[in-house]
């Protein structure tokens, strides 16, 4: 008799963080003999006689296969599988599916993902990395918004922003950019928006729904897409053992891109030295000492008459932002917890204390198995204490810091100007070297924004295994978000004195002050029953459901101007006058009610087929349009797994085709189909004021300026998508291609209207707008584990088509946002958002025309299209080198096309400092190619130079608008991490289970084009949606971070 020689095998499996996978699968290559290791990654198995390799593998790392040779003992490292994340994703409901049983596109981000880099900001964290997402952050200030964009803008100036699901929930993403002093895009103040509220390391993990195929089973709410959010809730493989990770990062941010000005001509106006001027316009630099602003007591400043390079670098501080997080996590087989806490303080790049947040959260996620019934439940509460600067022109007659920054001359430093408060100081207001400028310190000084917000985010779960013969499952989930904001907008009262040389030419501040509160409540309630029966190689399941939802949101305003106590002194108290109540919030509710059904078909588990139906009733429509229905269908086959030839080919791993068809609708803003009325206001005329009510006790409405639309539809969204997905050579390289074609009909839009009807806009539905797209991702690893070193290599491309196909008739574009000139417009025929502007007149040969006295330029009498805003494509580029115990990761995302607006560099124009108004050495010019039209109408060759005293004139008329178009083009080092894992021997006798070190960054670098000289071509003062497509109003600059995190588990 022979009897076969076996041997035992031992070690241990731990993730890339060096801690320890339990539950990871260890194989015999060839057998079917394997065994799974333990709570703490060890594992024991018996090989038998001639087996060479084992395999490990493990749900979202990658699978790795290792030689035995004379070995009795092997420790492996799993690394995560960045290239597919995870195999099972989570759809519409939270549902989780078997990827390859899904037909259109998802993308699995691991919540590791987006805690790798320096920002608080998960959102930001996803940009350049997923195809068909486009993140933009608003400004460098902390806690600003972030606008996210899936496959392009599908309406006309409404919200954009995809719906947030957390643990199967819907949230709201309330944008808290509250207006100052005025509705418009030219005074913001930016408090953030509501989903970068939730702490990142509190995620699990997160899907990226974009089309309707994927969304149609969220209705209205899912229209521009779905980010499905998976929280935390500890882990049954710990088996009751708790767990208490530590997180801290401390993070630096510092300026990111400073104005390129021209170095050449100083301080002065028409060519000549002036040492009170605000603008660059006067001689050329001479590097001499030279006298500046006015005498103070007999005495007067010197300065050298040089070009001061770094100006503006030096007057931003170093921000810091410090984050520290705790969690205790446990389970076991009936049930598991997870707890946390994390605090985040931050303070901006500008000096003073005027810019950054403090925010603390509180996490709470738990579930638990009691026979047939599965209970788990979610429950956030966040704090956060936002303190903001306002954009655009200020706000109560302020300036505007960052136009303050702007305007100085470039051979005034800017730092000297700290000390003014001093009566007899050079730089306090009173002896201010110029009365067209406001010091930047005393601008800071002056101004108070902040918001408090509160918010309370809970769910809670119920699922029942019913009658296991037919997997008969039945779902409860209610769960809402809970929101109140309460802040102030101010600007202390100055008055220049009587003796004040500025007294006459530089206005007194009669100061502002403002109280808002937001509440924002939304509650959510699904409940679905669903079962399923295998017939041989073919399943089908079954779901049918219903889902409730309320929204609301009150907000009120006070106001009051002409404040009495000087500075610092907030408080609606300090005037003699009676508060304005503000008359454009009001009391806004809204519900949704919905049936929904779900059918899951499948053949021998190569063919998948899934349909949906929904109905939806609005309350937000009117009756007889307000309930719609929308269908949606995809299907998968796995050819791989069909064609014998490629499943045995070797080369082959996975091939999948897809293709999905779907339909959202989406209703209208509430209260737009019938008129309302709001608080009433008298327009007194000059020179009274004009009077809002209450008056003197007496409440008084009027209808609003908007006229009621009975016969509003919804509108609808038809998307069609369809891709492949291949995975090659034992999974190295990968590819995932996507083709959709969306058409949005029945736009809904508030038009205006004639002033005859007495109203002033309406509501309506408009016409028709269509996205069409492709979307690549691709992964490769070059080098895999020579060595122990690894080489990953991931991409994304993506680019979308957009066009206004038609609108109502006698309309060819609609005005989004702006001004007159320049403004962000819809046209027919073109992309949603376009740039508009005064141009210069030309003859029909193309000559420019000028004016017969001065010779400049004519400007258009409208303005002219100047260019679309979207990008023509985006990639991004992610490597990452892992040896051992050390990686380094890095992330490159460009986008190239479209263009912005940027008011930054107006003030560059205006002030002489842009390197534009260095044109002919600033001597006299005539503009080439010029004509202007004589007495008789004939057009005769232009001879009129511009002369140095008109070279302001020049370069700021209306028809040089055109010069605040500027490039959206760039190139940025978005993410960089080098971590280490410290090696699990360091701590063998101690009770710590693992720790980390990381260096981190992102947006270490950024490139532009030469023709954008001012600005981060991603900064935007305007909101969110297609409104932020209007570009800059002097906004606040963009920024890099860097710093290190230390991660420690017990």
């Amino acid at each position: 008799m022979a009897y076969s020689q076996q041997k035992q095998i031992s070690g241990k499996v731990v993730d890339d963080a060096g801690e320890p996978v339990p539950g990871a699968n260890v194989i015999v290559k060839g057998t079917t003999e394997g065994t799974t290791t333990d709570l703490d990654g060890n594992y024991r198995i018996t090989v038998p006689d001639g087996s060479d390799a084992l395999i490990y593998s493990f749900i979202g790392l990658e699978t790795q296969e290792v030689l035995i040779g004379q070995r009795s003992t092997i420790d492996i490292t799993l690394n995560a599988d960045v290239k597919q994340l995870a195999e099972v994703v989570v759809t519409a409901l939270g549902i989780s599916r078997d990827k390859r049983s899904v037909g259109y596109s998802i993308t699995n981000v691991d919540g590791k993902d987006l805690t790798r880099g320096p920002s608080s900001n998960f959102t930001s964290a996803l940009s350049g990395k997923v195809a068909g997402v486009q993140v933009t952050g608003g400004t460098g200030a902390p806690g600003s918004s972030t606008n996210v964009v899936l496959r392009g803008y599908a309406n006309i100036g409404r919200s954009t922003q995809p719906l947030y699901v957390i643990d199967g929930v819907p949230v709201t993403n309330t944008n808290q950019n509250f207006n100052t002093n005025g509705a418009d895009v030219n005074r913001t103040v930016d408090f953030g928006n509501g989903i970068n509220d939730l702490n990142a390391g509190d995620i699990e993990s997160m899907s990226v729904l974009r089309g309707s195929a994927a969304t149609a089973l969220y209705g209205s709410a899912g229209a521009n897409g779905v980010v499905m959010i998976t929280t935390k809730k500890g882990t049954k493989e710990l088996n009751g053992k708790p767990r208490v990770t530590l997180s801290s990062s401390t993070i630096f941010s510092s300026l990111l891109k400073a104005p390129r000005y021209q170095s050449t001509f100083g301080q002065g106006w028409d060519g000549h030295y002036a040492s009170e001027e605000n603008g660059s316009w006067g001689p050329r630099f001479t590097n001499d000492s030279r006298l500046w602003g006015y005498p103070v007591n007999n005495s007067q400043l010197y300065k050298n008459f040089s070009f001061l390079e770094d100006q503006v670098t030096d007057f931003y501080e170093i921000g810091t932002m410090y984050d520290n997080s705790v969690s205790i996590s446990s389970g076991n087989e009936d049930g598991s917890f997870y707890v946390s806490y994390n605090n985040v303080i931050s303070d901006g790049i500008v000096p003073r204390d005027k810019d950054g947040f403090q925010k603390n959260s509180f996490k709470f996620g738990a579930s638990r198995k009691m026979g047939f019934l599965d209970v788990s439940t979610s429950f956030n509460y966040i704090n956060k204490e936002v303190r903001a600067l306002p954009t655009g022109q200020g706000q109560g007659g302020s300036a505007n810091l960052f136009d303050d920054v702007l305007q100085h001359p470039t051979d005034i430093s800017l730092v000297d100007m700290d000390d003014y408060k001093d009566p007899n100081s050079f730089f306090n207001p009173n002896n201010y070297f110029s009365p067209y400028l406001w010091n930047p310190y005393f601008t800071i000084d002056n101004t108070s924004n902040e918001a408090t917000i509160d918010r309370m985010i809970a769910s809670v779960t119920l699922n029942a295994d019913i009658y296991k013969p037919i997997d008969l499952k039945g779902t409860v989930r209610f769960g809402g978000d809970v929101q109140n904001t309460f802040g102030h907008n101010y600007d202390g009262k100055y008055t220049l004195d009587d003796n004040s040389i500025n007294k006459g030419t530089q206005d007194d501040i009669d100061g502002y002050y403002r109280e808002f509160q937001r509440n924002v409540r939304l509650y959510n309630l699904d409940a679905f029953l669903s079962g399923g029966q295998k017939f041989n190689k073919f399943y089908a399941n079954l779901m049918v459901g219903l889902n409730m939802q309320h929204n609301s949101q009150i907000q009120s305003e006070e106001e009051v101007k002409s404040l009495v106590l000087e500075q610092s002194f907030p408080n609606l108290a300090n005037t003699s006058a009676i508060p304005t109540v503000s008359t454009g919030y009001p009391h806004r509710i809204y519900r949704r009610q919905a049936i929904y059904s779900i059918l899951e078909l499948s053949y021998d588990d190569l063919i998948y087929l899934t349909g949906s139906v929904r109905n939806t009733w609005s309350s937000t429509l009117p009756v007889g349009n307000n309930s719609y229905f929308y269908p949606s269908v995809n299907a998968s086959f796995i050819v791989s797994d069909a064609i014998a030839a490629l499943s045995s080919s070797g080369w082959m791993d996975y091939m999948k085709i897809r293709v999905g068809y779907g339909q959202s609708g989406n209703d209208a803003d509430p209260y737009v189909v019938n008129p309302v009325y709001v608080q009433g206001q008298v327009t007194a005329g000059i020179p009274f004021s004009d009077l809002t009510f209450p008056l003197g006790g007496a409440t008084g409405y009027e209808y609003s300026n908007v006229l009621g639309n009975p016969n509003l539809k919804p509108e609808i969204s038809t998307d069609f998508e369809t891709g492949i997905d291949i995975k090659l050579f034992q999974n190295r390289l990968g590819i995932d291609v996507t083709y959709y074609d969306k058409t949005t009909e029945g736009l809904l839009l508030q038009r205006t209207l004639a002033a005859s009807s007495g109203f002033n806009f309406i509501w309506d539905n408009v016409g028709k707008m269509t996205n069409r797209g492709i979307e690549i991702s691709a992964y490769m690893t070059p080098i895999e584990n020579l060595g122990g070193f690894t080489w990953d290599i991931g991409y994304k491309f993506d680019k979308n088509t957009n066009k206004v196909v038609d609108l109502t008739e006698g309309l060819d574009e609609v005005t989004i946002t702006g001004f007159v000139s320049p403004s962000v417009v819809a046209i027919k025929g073109k992309t949603v958002s376009h740039i508009k502007a005064f141009g210069t007149q030309t003859t029909n040969d193309g000559r420019v025309i000028v004016d017969s006295q001065t010779g400049r330029p004519l400007a258009t009498a409208v303005g002219v299209d100047l260019g679309s805003t979207l990008y023509d494509y985006t990639m991004g580029f992610m490597n990452t080198f892992a040896y051992k115990d050390l990686s380094l990761y890095f992330q490159l995302d460009y986008r190239e096309g479209g263009k912005f607006l940027s008011y930054s560099k107006q003030s560059t124009m205006w002030t002489g400092k842009d390197p534009l108004t260095t044109y002919n050495d600033r001597l006299p010019f005539v503009v080439p190619n010029s004509v202007y039209e004589d007495d008789e109408g004939n057009y005769v060759e232009n001879t009129i130079p511009i002369t140095t005293t008109d070279l302001n004139n020049y370069y700021t008329g209306d028809w040089n608008d055109q010069a605040l178009v500027l490039p959206k083009t760039f190139v940025k080092l978005r993410e960089v991490s080098l971590a280490y894992n410290l090696p699990k021997a360091i701590f063998s006798n101690m009770f710590i289970e693992s720790a980390s070190l990381a260096l981190v960054g992102n947006n270490l670098w950024l490139w532009t084009p030469a023709a954008n000289n001012v600005i981060d071509p991603e900064i935007t003062t305007a909101a969110n949606g297609s409104t932020s497509e209007f570009g800059e109003i002097r906004g606040y600059p963009s920024v890099r971070n860097y710093g290190f995190k230390i991660n420690v588990s017990f």
